[in-house]
């Protein structure tokens, strides 16, 4: 894991347990559910159905089981599957991003090779 990495993973860490902290067993966990189907959405826009869609559908599980779970007042289960679900949408931006940019690493790499060879003919 990169420095830059890192430092995302832990201050989304820091942001679950502040939000968890907040949620007490009586409360539906209302900014955390939002927090979640926000990030599940910026994951899919990132991408992540097509380059991370084991970490988007996980993400999308969890999200389902902790609305049924709200539903059902099992707020401490909610809680802890939307954290889950947080941490699998986080996963898919990454994996995303990360397919992203080696496919358009891939693409330099081609053109640069295209170049050399028109260079090579000259």
């Amino acid at each position: 894991m990169n420095m830059h990495r890192g430092k995302q993973f832990f201050a989304i860490s820091a942001i679950v347990m502040g939000l968890t902290a907040c949620v007490s067993a009586g409360d539906p966990p209302e900014q955390l559910l939002s927090e979640a189907k926000l990030d599940v959405k910026v994951a899919k826009e990132a991408g992540a159905a097509e380059h991370a869609p084991l970490a988007l559908r996980s993400a999308e599980s969890k999200l389902q089981e902790a609305e049924s779970a709200i539903n059902q007042k099992e707020y401490k289960a909610a809680v802890l599957l939307l954290e889950k679900s947080l941490a699998n949408s986080a996963l898919a931006v990454a994996q995303a991003q990360a397919a992203k940019s080696e496919a358009a690493a891939k693409e330099v790499d081609a053109s640069i090779n295209t170049l050399n060879q028109v260079l090579r003919e000259e």
